[in-house]
């Protein structure tokens, strides 16, 4: 009974924690927003649009990541999630002129880690064990990533940019030295980081969208990998257009378009990670009946009891397999490691013995 109070005490702290962390993102993010006219999604999508591309994503994604965090042992994603819910306001944050000069010298600096994030998100939520190839493509979007950020906090000066739309009313206040050149190059490089980045999610979630095994499992994953394959192309081809417009020194005429990809598109990815979470309780609820199912089906003791007096080893323990990889629980729901031993099968559901002993198939 005490195990069960401390349970539900240390529950109620996790969730007191995450209502605190998402109120203060989502309280700072909102504040930080530009007034509508200093943005310039609104001259071109209207304002009630650009309102709701500039914050509907990002709340989401911060909502995800809450969610995943309090109800699932993928603390990577949650973090993830939370941090591009973060990232996605940069751009907001850079048009702003009505505050002070650290809200858009900030922006600036957050806005080229977005693409790096998201890809990491995806991965870690719905690509299975990474291959080399992924984690070496992933490793230099985020370094190329890195380097754009800190190049630009470092030599943009939006008082020698004649072509500025946004961070024009204040100073950078990371301004090493006014190197527009550089500034020039650096954009450049971003753009082919969007490019990689989109071709990157495109290669990783289009076949396993597409797969026959993505349809039969989870309906969250499903969702997420098409988001994914579906801002793999938009970023891909924004990413083009952008670069060829740095290039000639002109404005890249999909930067609206390619926003409106990505806002409805990240508001899916977020949907796939609390929808992939409501499976998995849903998974261990049906997990815990079937477990009290197999404890009434015998004379004495639990199935496990049972086990591992049958086995003369009392380090027998009975693990659970649940749907889409999502790793075992024991008899009462909770996550344990992957088995290393024979898989016993009940029907069409395997139930594996954990032991040191081997035990038999059938």
């Amino acid at each position: 009974m005490a195990g069960r109070l401390v349970g539900r005490s240390q529950g109620w702290l996790r969730a007191g924690v995450a209502a605190a962390i998402a109120s203060l993102v989502v309280a700072v993010s909102v504040a930080l927003l530009p007034h509508p006219a200093t943005s310039a999604l609104p001259a071109l999508l209207g304002s009630s649009t650009a309102a709701t591309i500039e914050i509907v994503p990002g709340l989401a994604l911060v909502g995800a990541g809450i969610i995943v965090w309090l109800w699932s042992p993928a603390t990577i994603v949650a973090g993830l999630s939370l941090s591009a819910g973060v990232l996605w306001f940069g751009p907001s944050w850079l048009a702003w002129t009505a505050g002070p000069a650290l809200v858009p010298t900030v922006g600036l600096v957050a806005t080229p880690l977005l693409v790096a994030t998201v890809v990491a998100l995806v991965g870690a939520a719905w690509a299975g064990s990474p291959s080399r190839l992924y984690a070496s493509t992933l490793a230099a979007i985020v370094v190329c990533s890195a380097i754009v950020a800190i190049g630009r906090g470092m030599v943009y000066d939006p008082f020698d940019d004649a072509a500025c739309i946004t961070a024009c009313g204040h100073a950078n206040l990371f301004l090493v030295m006014s190197l527009p050149s550089v500034d020039r190059t650096l954009r450049s490089l971003a753009a082919i980081v969007q490019v990689g980045a989109g071709l990157t999610l495109l290669v990783m979630s289009a076949p396993r969208f597409a797969s026959r095994s993505a349809w039969t499992g989870s309906y969250g994953r499903v969702i997420g990998l098409g988001a994914g394959s579906t801002l793999g192309l938009g970023w891909a081809a924004g990413g083009l257009f952008a670069l060829l417009a740095t290039l000639s020194g002109s404005l890249s005429n999909l930067d609206a378009s390619t926003t409106t990809v990505a806002a409805a598109s990240l508001i899916a990815i977020a949907l796939g990670l609390a929808l992939g979470v409501a499976e998995r309780l849903r998974a261990i609820d049906l997990v815990r009946g079937l477990a009290v199912q197999l404890g009434t089906l015998t004379s004495s003791g639990s199935l496990q009891m049972r086990l591992a007096t049958a086995l003369t080893d009392d380090t027998v323990e009975v693990a659970f397999p649940l749907p889409n990889d999502g790793g075992y629980v024991d008899t009462r729901g909770r996550p344990v490691p992957e088995p290393t031993s024979a898989t016993i099968q009940s029907g069409a559901k395997p139930i594996s013995s954990r032991s040191r002993c081997r035990t038999p198939t059938g």
